[in-house]
């Protein structure tokens, strides 16, 4: 029983918009900039020399929020999330299968 309380009590204060989001302002700034130039060059490829990266890697010691900042940044700039977790892909090949797949789709 009580896990479950845990499991609602991260549920309800799970951030729900980027704003929600507290600390990791340098990383926010920058994923913002980033999705905004994705979305600029989407309008208008003119403005740039090259097409901005169309993938970020985010890694840092677990618990740091690393997910929970991915779902809501994403969520506002109306994007789909793909997670790939280390722990589950273990092999390089695997790893550009899953990619290939996701960046043809």
């Amino acid at each position: 029983m009580p896990f479950e309380k845990h499991e609602q009590w991260l549920q309800k204060y799970h951030p729900k918009k980027v704003s929600d989001v507290v600390g990791n302002t340098r990383v926010i700034r920058s994923l913002k900039e980033w999705l905004n130039n994705i979305q600029k060059y989407k309008e208008d490829p003119s403005l740039f020399d090259e097409p901005p990266v169309p993938i970020v890697f985010l890694y840092g010691p677990g618990g740091v929020g690393k997910t929970s900042l991915a779902q809501v940044i994403l969520k506002q700039f109306n994007y789909e999330l793909y997670e790939m977790n280390s722990g589950e892909v273990r092999s390089k090949k695997r790893m550009q299968d899953i990619l290939d797949k996701v960046l043809n789709n």
